[in-house]
């Protein structure tokens, strides 16, 4: 969602954002908005999916364009499966938004499934033990072949992929996962970090959060996981 073309779409930069809460996308929250920690690396994205609408760009993470191919897979890492843009064709379009300079139209990409968890295969993982935010910033420009995780409270040990993992609850403040692993595996959050989110297994064992490049969280574990805020 382009909200970040704030020329494009004034008065109301954040229409679709808001209008998605409305309708119980509270997610979408904090995810477009300039302050929050993933806020540069989307705002990233956005510039990599019109480029030819960027003029002037800094040398910033937020200016970073990627290739094609990257933005799609970064686009999956962050939980979207639809882009919506804002252009002047009226062709296919899905929506308008009238400004003071006339019509402009919506229109809907469809990127795919995106599931809220995933299972990460350990072979594409690096660990990081110190200096996050540069190393996070390193890995964002150039070419995204692998993931970092954050290794300052501990490697991880598996060497194998869960077979599947799946969100049974969901609420603000709470995500219960079931994790299908004969050993405990890494598995990808797509929420933000935030060191206030606690994890425990299902005999109330405490699960190690790891920051996931840029600013998601992973787990390794089996079976079902509670994470509250």
């Amino acid at each position: 969602i382009e909200s970040f073309r704030h020329t494009e779409a004034y008065p109301v930069p954040y229409a679709a954002q808001e209008r998605l809460v409305e309708n119980g996308a509270e997610w979408t929250t904090g995810l477009f908005i300039e302050s929050a920690p993933n806020a540069a690396f989307t705002q990233s994205l956005v510039k990599s999916l019109r480029p030819d609408a960027y003029s002037d760009l800094g040398s910033g993470i937020d200016e970073v364009i990627k290739s094609p191919s990257d933005t799609k897979k970064l686009l999956s890492l962050f939980g979207v499966s639809h882009v919506i843009s804002l252009d002047n064709n009226a062709t296919d379009a899905i929506g308008t938004l009238k400004n003071r300079d006339g019509t402009m139209y919506y229109h809907d990409t469809d990127l795919g499934p995106s599931a809220l968890v995933e299972p990460l295969d350990p072979a594409t993982l690096t660990p990081v033990t110190k200096d996050w935010n540069g190393a996070v910033k390193d890995w964002w420009r150039h070419d995204i072949t692998g993931y970092l995780y954050d290794a300052s409270n501990g490697t991880i040990s598996a060497y194998t992929a869960a077979k599947s993992a799946v969100v049974v609850e969901r609420s603000r403040t709470k995500l219960v996962i079931n994790i299908d692993a004969e050993q405990a595996a890494p598995v990808l959050v797509k929420l933000t970090y935030h060191p206030q989110w606690r994890a425990v297994d299902e005999h109330g064992n405490n699960v190690t959060i790891h920051r996931f490049s840029p600013f998601l969280m992973m787990i390794e574990a089996k079976g079902r996981v509670t994470l509250t805020l």
